[in-house]
């Protein structure tokens, strides 16, 4: 097995031998180290992985990789030679032996090998669910800990099956990957037809270790709060989570699919002299954006007032382009989002009315970006998954026998910064005028301009 450092050196010649790939951008700034026929795993022998394939443990073209984080994430970081990339393989259909890997300098079929997280061990279910069933999304927060949010579905795709709780597992990847934390969520707030996927996290400590977590319910409508310290969870539900049908028919590349699906994107905006912060998000079938105070969100005794907390919720008009599954907020306030029908990121600065006349497109390929699954900022860098899943929820046929038939890629931008010199985005921030006099329990007027909202759907 490679060391750490001789795989960084095996990433970095990548780069520049994939550099020619993205060929609709002429930007230096964007690489492509990773892409996949079919995904294979690192087995403990070759007989043992001929064994998963003869009863179907493991179908290589069923395996999606969905979800990328890298520590250090930042492409530009001193400790670049340490630098681990992680994705999930969630568990939708039949044939997928482990959920979440590390990238590996391997190769099969052109295709990077990918070993287990954190070991092959824990990819076993079983009827004590002490083993990650399926990961849709994770995330790693400054502090170099590894969030998994473990859904606890199987067959998400077309037969979802719940086989236990979803649960958080949360490993330090800074201490030697030592887990810190197992937490299962307690029947209420969790449904049997939950799918959780999209988090971020917010911390004000140097150890992160005060840590609340915003999770997207897509399938079940609605938002979870995790706080690591007071290991307690609480459940939002609101209209704003819900899928928004005129937008439930998605076209990608000539293929069309219906997926009805609700709150999956979801981003942090900066620290406000208040001490605030407000949480945006929206539906995956959906043009509009959303968002709400985190100090609302994260009174466990505020919630219980549905009546109140639904009046600190605010919708903009329908001013994307086209629906967008991810989406991450820069420092200075500028929300970076995909756009999945026209193959491409866009932004907006959140400082500016949400109307199509404030946002811009900033990088587009048709070959590279179908369907974005995974979307980080890490530091200046970011890291991009996508997958074509329309292949997949529209039951097409795919094959691939040519040399540019790559389903699934990592594609790194090197430096956000870089991407949005010259666009309409980068108008400053303006101050944050004292806030007026304070409302309901004190909490204040919502930290975003209340725009005029339409009626609902």
């Amino acid at each position: 097995m490679s060391t750490r450092s001789e795989i960084s050196m095996y990433f970095l010649v990548l780069l520049v031998l994939n550099f020619g790939a993205i060929r609709d951008c002429e930007c230096h700034n964007v690489l492509a180290p990773y892409a996949w026929r079919e995904v294979n795993f690192l087995y403990p022998s070759e007989a043992e992985r001929a064994e998963a394939i003869a009863n179907g443990n493991f179908v290589p073209a069923n395996v999606l990789v969905n979800d990328v984080d890298a520590w250090p994430g930042n492409m530009k970081n001193e400790n670049a030679a340490e630098q681990r990339v992680f994705v999930t393989t969630p568990r939708v259909t039949n044939g997928i032996p482990a959920t979440l890997s590390i990238v590996t300098n391997l190769r099969s079929n052109d295709s990077f090998t990918l070993s287990p997280f954190p070991s092959w061990a824990s990819q076993t279910i079983d009827s004590e669910c002490n083993g990650i069933v399926s990961v849709d999304k994770i995330y790693i927060d400054k502090c170099g800990l590894l969030w998994i949010i473990d859904t606890g579905v199987i067959n998400g795709f077309f037969a979802p099956t719940r086989s236990c709780r979803p649960k958080i597992l949360i490993y330090d990847l800074k201490n030697q990957d030592t887990l810190i934390e197992r937490y299962e969520f307690p029947t209420g707030v969790y449904l049997d037809r939950s799918g959780f996927t999209t988090t971020v996290t917010d911390s004000r400590s140097d150890n992160c270790r005060d840590s609340i977590a915003y999770i997207a319910d897509l399938s079940g409508n609605g938002l979870v709060v995790f706080d690591l310290y007071q290991r307690a969870s609480w459940r939002i539900d609101h209209n704003f989570f819900y899928a928004f049908p005129r937008f439930g028919t998605f076209t990608i590349a000539g293929q069309s699919f219906d997926l009805m699906d609700g709150i999956f994107g979801l981003a942090l905006g900066p620290i406000q002299p208040s001490g605030d912060r407000t949480l945006y998000f929206h539906s995956l079938a959906s043009i509009r954006e959303s968002w709400v105070a985190t100090s609302a969100i994260r009174n466990s005794t505020l919630v219980r007032d549905p009546d109140l907390i639904r009046q600190r919720f605010h919708l903009s008009p329908e001013f994307r382009q086209g629906q967008s599954s991810l989406e991450v907020m820069t420092e200075n306030g500028i929300l970076i989002y995909s756009d999945v029908i026209h193959n491409s990121l866009a932004c907006w600065n959140t400082a500016t009315e949400p109307i199509k006349e404030n946002t811009q497109v900033i990088y587009e390929s048709f070959e590279h970006l179908q369907f974005v699954s995974g979307l980080k900022l890490k530091g200046d860098s970011l890291w991009i998954a996508t997958n074509r899943v329309q292949t997949v929820l529209s039951r097409t046929n795919i094959t691939t026998n040519t040399a540019n038939d790559f389903r699934m890629r990592i594609i790194v931008i090197q430096s956000i910064t870089e991407l949005l010199k010259g666009t309409k985005c980068l108008n400053p921030i303006p101050s944050i005028p004292p806030p007026p006099k304070r409302g309901p329990l004190g909490m204040g007027p919502p930290p975003h301009p209340v725009y005029p909202r339409p009626t609902l759907i």
